[in-house]
């Protein structure tokens, strides 16, 4: 009786196992491949290209990657924050 009740155990713990790495792949996939971002920056891609009125602004929006972007600090030596969806913010820091 004891031996049947560890074997059911065994493969509750395997199944609960196999779901949670299935959650955790689809949340990987998720963030880094269908993630709201993306359309964030498309969208702003598509407004830097209509705003472009010379041909240093047209190299820019040419040359615009659509990636996870993150503010990387040298004193910290380190990752300080993400800004992929706050892109035109941090232009604007760029600027002052």
């Amino acid at each position: 009786m004891i031996e049947r009740q560890a074997g059911r155990m065994k493969v509750v713990l395997l199944l609960n196992s196999v779901a949670s790495v299935v959650i955790l792949a689809a949340a990987a996939y998720d963030e880094n491949f269908s993630g709201e971002w993306r359309d964030i920056q498309a969208r702003y891609r598509d407004a830097l290209s209509r705003t472009a009125d010379n041909d240093a602004a047209r190299m820019v929006v040419s040359t615009y990657r659509i990636e996870f972007k993150q503010v990387f600090l040298q004193g910290l030596g380190g990752v300080d924050r993400c800004v992929s969806c706050h892109l035109a913010q941090v232009e604007q820091l760029r600027k002052i």
